[in-house]
Formats: C-alpha cells, sequence, structure tokens
C-alpha cells in the first residue's frame, strides 16, 4: 500500500520524497487504525489537487528562522510535508535555547498531527501541536445538531517525556466523532477509552459518542465532559 499510495501521489505531481512523506504518514495512520486520517484519505487528496485546493507539487520552504523562532511557508503543499519539516525544525532551537515557537501556514490537510508530536517526543521534549483549518474548504464538522459542517476540527496534540517511556504522545480533537465515522457510515460509536487520562489530583474523562442523522456523511456528535478530584 505504501507503494501504491507513493505512486498515486507522484502521477499527480508530488515529487518522490514528498509522496514517501504522505504515503507512510497514511499508511502508518491507518496501520494504527486512526482511519480517519489513513489510506481512506487519498480520494480527497486527489479531488482537492484537481480543484486546486492545494498543490500536489507545492514544496514548504524555510521562511525565518531566528533564534528559537522558526516559519514556515507553506506554499501550499501536502500538509504533512509541512508537518515533519516543522517537527524536524523545532528539534534544535528547542535543544539549544530551551524553547521553539513553529509555526507552518498555506498547507494542505496536514493529517494526524500527533504524528509530529510523536517526532518531538522522541527527542525527549515536550510539545503542543495546534492546527485549525480556514475557509470554507476547512469546515468539516456540524456543530451539534446539525446537518451541515461549519467549523473546523481545530486538533490538539502534544507529547510528555516521562521515564518509563521516551515520551507519550495524546492527540486530542473538538469534535468527538472521527472522520472514519461518517465515511465509513458507522452509526454508532462507543466511547472511547484512549481519551481518557489521569492527571496527579484530577481525573478527567472524555465520552464520545456519534449519531446518525438522515443524510449519510452528516453525523453529528455528543460529547459528556467530567473532571472529578480523583481519589488518594
Amino acid at each position: 500500500m505504501r507503494a501504491f499510495a507513493q505512486q498515486v501521489f507522484e502521477r499527480i505531481g508530488t515529487s518522490a520524497s514528498g509522496a514517501a512523506v504522505v504515503s507512510d504518514h497514511l499508511v502508518e495512520s491507518s496501520l494504527r487504525g486512526m482511519h480517519s486520517h489513513g489510506l481512506i484519505r487519498i480520494p480527497q487528496y486527489l479531488d482537492e489537487a484537481e480543484s486546486g485546493a492545494f498543490d500536489p507539487a507545492g514544496m514548504p520552504a524555510i521562511e525565518t528562522h531566528h533564534g528559537g523562532r522558526v516559519r514556515i511557508a507553506g506554499n501550499r503543499a501536502f500538509g504533512q510535508i509541512g508537518g515533519v519539516l516543522a517537527a524536524v525544525e523545532a528539534l534544535n532551537p528547542a535543544s539549544e535555547f530551551g524553547c521553539a515557537l513553529v509555526t507552518a501556514t498555506n498547507l494542505g490537510h496536514t493529517g494526524r498531527i500527533g504524528a509530529y508530536a510523536e517526532t518531538v517526543g522522541r527527542a525527549g521534549l515536550v510539545s503542543i501541536w495546534f492546527a485549525s483549518g480556514t475557509g470554507l474548504s476547512g469546515r468539516r464538522v456540524a456543530p451539534f445538531r446539525a446537518r451541515e459542517p461549519r467549523l473546523a476540527t481545530n486538533p490538539i496534540a502534544y507529547s510528555l517525556p516521562r521515564a518509563q517511556s521516551p515520551w507519550s504522545p495524546t492527540s486530542l480533537r473538538v469534535p468527538a466523532l472521527r472522520g472514519s465515522c461518517a465515511h465509513l457510515g458507522i452509526e454508532v460509536c462507543r466511547p472511547r477509552p484512549e481519551c481518557s487520562w489521569t492527571m496527579p489530583d484530577v481525573r478527567v474523562g472524555i465520552q464520545m459518542y456519534c449519531i446518525k442523522t438522515p443524510r449519510a456523511r452528516s453525523h453529528y456528535s455528543a460529547a459528556r465532559y467530567t473532571a472529578t478530584k480523583a481519589s488518594h
């Protein structure tokens, strides 16, 4: 599947190195069970490339690199290529100055941003990642009880190095419904245990459900958030 995906992207003008980055990202996401950010995205990317939503031949470039501040011009490239570049460029300044701020703009869909937190986490660094779609193309989420998308997903990911493991990545997204549920037509998703975690004195849990509306690709979701003091 890696070879197939890479060939598909190369045929629409992506460089061999860029196509490898994107295909690796999609395959790894599918293997982790994150199908919403896996190979299921290939038709979407082909449609967006054809419509001009992004440039499959584009390559991001470093626009500013001053101390711990790095700014990347995405040049309408695949988002995964920009995300990998951002993660790599964050390592040296963060190690040298103790903190780095990296921004990458004007990119296509960035995929599973937890992948970039993992890259930084493996280097023993704490990181937090934000992403947001803009304009009509970024509106993929229907508000609660709505049928049409009006919101971006606004995902957040972070890595926290710990003694027991080199890194501990976590990825959170505002909508409770993963894109794969809508794409695959799943009617009900059980609460996801990976969306609960424990802090030293506060236990936080997010229980997520998705409900199918009359339109096949118009799902909405309900989330229940709880925060309680953990028992000592």
